[in-house]
């Protein structure tokens, strides 16, 4: 079976390609700005109050973790959860992949977010 969103990759990989879009080495500046702008308000995205979704742009949720803000994607198939997090002021990538579709992804940031800053 196809990984989430049927991309095959490692986490590693994961967070490397999300930095490259977010440094401009795949995007140009104005694609980058439609990615990340707002479009609409965000209606199932993860709201734990430690994560929050405020909006949508394209593809990506706009909100916070930990109160800083953050864009990421969140993805599953039966039997996989991934979620890949960009954090614009510490520009540093946080990707998260889990073989098992009960993984609470947002709890899972929260424990690497507590044991890296």
């Amino acid at each position: 079976m196809a990984g989430t969103g049927d991309v095959w990759s490692t986490a590693a990989d994961l967070a490397r390609c999300t930095e490259a879009v977010h440094k401009g080495r795949i995007l140009s500046e104005a694609s980058h700005a439609l990615l990340t702008k707002a479009h609409v308000p965000a209606q199932d995205g993860p709201d734990t109050g430690w994560m929050t979704s405020a909006s949508y742009g394209y593809g990506v949720f706009l909100g916070t973790v930990a109160g800083t803000p953050a864009v990421y994607h969140t993805g599953d198939n039966p039997g996989y959860k991934a979620m890949n997090v960009w954090l614009p002021e510490r520009a540093a990538s946080i990707a998260i992949v889990a073989n098992d579709d009960a993984t609470k992804l947002e709890q899972v940031l929260e424990e690497v977010w507590c044991q890296a800053w």
